[in-house]
C-alpha cells in the first residue's frame, strides 16, 4: 500500500515551526539535512566543523524561526548562516547575509 498524504511544503513547515511544532523542524531537518551539510562542508573542507555547522543552522531556524520568510526559509538564510559562522564580521559588511541574527 503507498501513502497518498501530501507531504507539507517548506512554507507550511515554516508557519509551522513558527508556531512551536518541533515535528515540523523535524521534517524540514529530515528534507534539508544533506544540502546544508553538503554546502558547509564545501565551505570548510572539515566534516567535524560541518556536522557542528548543521546543527547550528537548524537550532538557530528554531530559535529565530519568527524572523525566517515562510516564502523562501532556506535560501539564502542557511547559507547565510553557515557563511556568518565561517567568516568573522561576515555579516556586519554583507547586509542581509544573516536574516536569523
Amino acid at each position: 500500500m503507498t501513502n497518498t498524504a501530501a507531504k507539507p511544503s517548506d512554507h507550511d513547515l515554516i508557519l509551522a515551526i513558527q508556531g512551536g511544532s518541533l515535528d515540523a523542524l523535524g521534517m524540514i531537518f529530515d528534507r534539508h539535512r544533506r544540502l546544508v551539510y553538503r554546502t558547509a562542508l564545501a565551505i570548510c573542507n572539515d566534516p567535524e566543523a560541518a556536522a557542528d555547522l548543521l546543527q547550528d543552522v537548524f537550532l538557530r531556524l528554531h530559535r529565530f524561526a519568527d524572523r525566517v520568510d515562510p516564502v523562501d526559509p532556506l535560501n539564502p538564510g542557511s547559507t547565510g548562516v553557515l557563511q556568518t559562522r565561517l567568516i568573522p564580521g561576515a555579516n556586519a559588511t554583507i547586509p542581509g547575509l544573516n536574516p536569523w541574527r
